[in-house]
């Protein structure tokens, strides 16, 4: 997810009334994205649990 907002707002940066975007906006396009996000990893754990199958869970150790 991280990713894909930073990609959003590489994309931003790069047009020309990207100058004009107040905090406001950039706030509520990136409110957006995540809830987007949330929704598709929603959908895949329904789908997942449907098909009997769970995916597993991911943890990183430092």
């Amino acid at each position: 997810m991280a990713q894909r907002l930073k990609t959003l707002l590489a994309d931003l940066t790069v047009r020309p009334t990207a100058g004009m975007t107040t905090k406001g906006q950039l706030e509520q396009i990136f409110r957006a994205e995540i809830e987007r996000m949330n929704t598709y990893l929603e959908d895949i754990a329904f789908a997942a649990r449907r098909a009997g199958t769970s995916l597993p869970c991911v943890t990183t150790s430092t």
